[in-house]
């Protein structure tokens, strides 16, 4: 017996072997990401081709990423970041519906996304920003928790205190 599949099938079955995917075709990427479920990995790296490629869906689906509560951990945090390439203003206005129920990794991430955006040219808008006071209030709740990569220092340096 002999089984048909597709190339989005082969390459999450020969996982961890990987393609070249500068050839692998979009089509491919997008099924790859969609299917995420199957294999996160095989995903995170399809989208990051994705946006490589600056392909017109990626920030699309990293959105759609974003919005899956059940999806992987780390494909969704890689899903911000593809989405802040895009749009940073779209990337926090998606971190208002994420920060108020989101694990320790996400909030790290979008805290690091906060501090690169506050040493450019978005500091007036950020600063009145809904997501900024929704972050203060959800890293003040973590009782002494760390953040691994955010500099909490940076954050206060340029947007106030947290508590």
């Amino acid at each position: 017996m002999i089984l048909q599949c597709s190339s989005a099938e082969e390459i999450q079955l020969l996982y961890p072997a990987t393609p070249q995917w500068a050839v692998v075709e979009d089509g491919t990427l997008v099924e790859l990401v969609r299917h995420d479920r199957i294999e996160p990995s095989c995903a995170g790296l399809a989208l990051g081709e994705m946006a490589c490629r600056k392909h017109r869906d990626s920030w699309i689906l990293a959105a759609w990423l974003l919005d899956e509560e059940d999806a992987d951990v780390w494909l969704r945090t890689s899903a911000l970041g593809t989405v802040l390439s895009h749009s940073v203003l779209l990337g926090f206005d998606m971190g208002v519906r994420l920060v108020a129920h989101c694990d320790v990794y996400m909030l790290d991430s979008l805290v690091v996304a906060v501090n690169d955006a506050c040493q450019g040219e978005l500091l007036d808008e950020l600063r009145h920003h809904p997501l900024i006071p929704l972050l203060k209030q959800r890293i003040a709740s973590l009782d002494g928790l760390v953040l691994p990569h955010a500099d909490l220092a940076i954050f206060e340096h340029y947007l106030g205190a947290i508590s």
